[in-house]
């Protein structure tokens, strides 16, 4: 479906990467963070994202939208 809206979705993006980048290059580059917490912090943070991106528009969003409805 194409609709001419802005989509949120585009700036939390966006923010996600400037965030990763500044993660590496202020934190990890400069040692303030070790390189198994970064690599534990980065894999939780895409299973996270990952994890609600498959579940809430599968299963999440239409069982908020039918429960509303009744």
């Amino acid at each position: 479906m194409r609709r001419n809206t802005y989509s949120p979705g585009l700036l939390s993006s966006l923010l996600y990467a400037i965030v990763f980048y500044l993660a590496i290059r202020y934190g990890l580059d400069r040692g303030l963070i070790t390189r198994t917490d970064f690599a534990v912090g980065t894999v939780v943070g895409v299973a996270t994202v990952g994890m609600f991106l498959t579940v809430a528009p599968t299963l999440l969003f239409p069982w908020l939208a039918r429960r509303r409805h009744r």
